[in-house]
């Protein structure tokens, strides 16, 4: 820190990288489908004699429109199921 005549301490701040807009993929629906996998399994651990509970859970949810119209926007979708796959294998045996 450095001393500053309106307050007596001034923070040296290094000029900091920024991001380019362009960076960030806001149309990616890879988090999404993370996301809804991952409620699917925590549903399947509050019910876990009936998968036919945890679809019902989902199709109330009435996402089948979200889901149809982000399905196409996955990033590299052939290896993102099999990440996704692995994830889900992992969390499930680390418990």
């Amino acid at each position: 820190m450095t001393l500053s005549s309106s307050n007596g301490l001034k923070r040296n701040n290094p000029k900091r990288k920024r991001r380019k807009r362009d960076d960030i993929d806001f149309d990616s629906s890879n988090n999404l489908f993370m996301l809804l996998a991952n409620l699917i399994l925590y549903q399947k651990e509050l019910n876990p004699n009936s998968w036919e509970e945890v679809i019902s859970w989902f199709n109330s949810l009435k996402l089948s429109d979200v889901t149809a119209k982000q399905l196409p926007k996955l990033e590299d979708a052939e290896t993102f199921w099999v990440d996704l796959t692995k994830s889900i294998n992992d969390e499930g045996t680390a418990k």
